[in-house]
């Protein structure tokens, strides 16, 4: 019926699967948490994109909601002596009256220093107070990192897994609506010659 040149099929199966892996985060609950080991006993838990947090021996050490206006951990760094945090900020919604739900603010960034031999958190700073405390520029330049799942291929397979459960368990609706993407993809294409 249609006759697709390899790079059509190479497109239509790339567009399948940004969509089916754009998806993979709304569908995986849970399958996106994370504990990010940074060494000597500390690590950078993800329970939601809002609340990622510093424990150490797996208590809770700095959390979000431990402090007015501070957001998820954004950026850490390590060194010989210290941890530095760079978090985002946190703001109300304010989408209908009462709404107490709240948001990430990304204009705002709070900075925090901790011990690693004592475990003791100093903060929050601005980016001013910040980079002129004395172990900031004790330790030199610092190399920022952004908190990663160190088993990204887990989330990929509860991605997989969920879709597979809403394929089978909604067929009705799912077979149609890939029968219908898949059509409106050779249509498109079609155009195009």
């Amino acid at each position: 019926m249609y006759n697709l040149s390899k790079i059509q099929r190479k497109y239509i199966y790339l567009v399948l699967s940004v969509a089916l892996f754009y998806v993979s985060d709304c569908l995986a609950a849970g399958w996106n948490d994370f504990a990010l080991d940074i060494g000597e006993g500390y690590t950078i838990n993800k329970c939601n994109s809002f609340d990622i947090n510093l424990a150490k021996d797996n208590i809770i050490i700095l959390h979000p909601h431990d402090f007015n206006d501070l957001g998820p951990i954004n950026r850490y760094s390590v060194t010989k002596d210290h941890i530095f945090t760079k978090n985002l900020g946190r703001k109300q919604r304010n989408l209908f009256k009462g709404d107490r739900f709240e948001d990430i603010d990304p204009l705002k960034n709070f900075y925090f220093i901790i011990n690693k031999k004592a475990g003791q958190v100093t903060g929050p700073f601005s980016e001013s107070e910040f980079v002129n405390h004395s172990s900031v520029i004790k330790s030199g330049p610092i190399n920022w990192k952004r908190p990663k799942n160190p088993n990204f291929i887990l989330s990929l397979l509860g991605a997989m897994m969920t879709l597979t459960f809403f394929a089978i368990y909604y067929w009705w609706i799912t077979i149609p609506f890939l029968i219908l993407m898949i059509l409106l993809m050779f249509k498109i294409l079609a155009k195009k010659e």
